[in-house]
């Protein structure tokens, strides 16, 4: 679910026609699915061999300024590639794998386009909640650092 939120708002983000304003009030609520706005992203491109990291926001204050028209991303063979573990801050940790699809639009014909395999950290936040006067264990799924393992 939260892939499928930060996806739809990335698209929204990335689009010439959505306004400043919608695109940065679509920024805050996209870095509130993440842990925390330290979380990194990791960027790549069969245009080069490095790998680029943002922060969260400037990652997708990023998005809003490429020079495409549109932006189609869509993720697809989401796997969980490890078990939850326990952080020594409470909070349990994993890892989703995720194929990306990148198409970078100009008019309507594809400028540029690439897959990309994504490992998503995935961080279940616990908290206490009073309800009726009992705590209670509640969760929050939150996401966490976003790295490339392979592009093509």
């Amino acid at each position: 679910k939260m892939t499928k939120e930060l996806e739809r708002y990335v698209i929204t983000i990335s689009q010439k026609a959505t306004s400043y304003e919608r695109a940065m009030n679509t920024i805050d609520l996209a870095c509130l699915l993440f842990i925390d706005e330290e979380a990194v992203v990791e960027v790549s491109s069969v245009n080069r061999s490095n790998v680029l990291e943002y922060f969260i926001r400037e990652y997708l204050e990023h998005l809003m300024e490429m020079k495409y028209d549109r932006i189609e991303i869509s993720w697809a063979n989401i796997k969980y590639i490890s078990k939850l573990r326990l952080g020594t801050d409470g909070n349990y940790y994993g890892t989703i794998s995720i194929e990306q699809k990148f198409t970078g639009y100009v008019g309507e014909r594809a400028q540029y386009e690439d897959t990309t395999i994504k490992n998503i950290e995935i961080v279940l936040k616990t908290y206490e909640k009073i309800v009726a006067g009992e705590s209670i264990k509640q969760w929050d799924v939150l996401l966490g650092d976003i790295g490339v393992q392979e592009t093509y």
